[in-house]
Formats: C-alpha cells, structure tokens, sequence
C-alpha cells in the first residue's frame, strides 16, 4: 500500500519512506508514528492517542518516549516546519 504527502513517497508494505527520492532511514516506531501522523494530517491529535496506538501501552506523562520520537522524527524525516506541538495536548502536522 503506498501513499505520500507532499514530498514524501510512502510504502507501508516495505515501510519506507522517501522524501524527495532520498531514503529516510526511520525506527519501526518512528514509522508507525509518522504514517498515523499523515493519515490524520492537519488535525490534532492529543500525546495519549498517539502513545496509545504507537506503543499499544497507557500513556505516562512522565515517560519521554513520545516526544523523543517526535524530536527524532522532525529531524530525520526534515519535518520541523511541519510537524508542530500543541502546547500541552499534542501534535499536528501540517501540509
């Protein structure tokens, strides 16, 4: 199954992405985050619903997971213009 967002080439099936015909290298998590991202572009989505369908776990206000995936995906996949925080609810990300 193969999708995209602007830039970006996705094949769920072999899990990779492309961002301008270059390979991103991602984490099985960091992949799984960024397509529910795209699949639900322009919305917010608060850190529970994403902690909860990324690492099928409750989620802990005190773990850092989420945001460090977050933090590394920005910069691995070149998103920080468009992977935004919602100040103390979640994250959106942006065409």
């Amino acid at each position: 199954k193969k999708g995209g967002f602007g830039d970006y080439k996705i094949d769920v099936t072999k899990r990779t992405v492309l961002y301008k015909n270059d390979p991103v290298r991602l984490s099985t998590k960091e992949f799984d985050l960024f397509v529910y991202l795209v699949q639900n572009k322009g919305q917010i989505i608060p850190k529970e619903t994403l902690y909860e369908r990324i690492w099928e776990d409750e989620y802990n206000d005190e773990s850092r997971t989420l945001e460090l995936h977050v933090q590394r995906l920005r910069k691995k996949a070149m998103l920080s213009d468009k992977l935004n925080t919602v100040y103390g609810y979640g994250y959106r990300l942006d065409n």
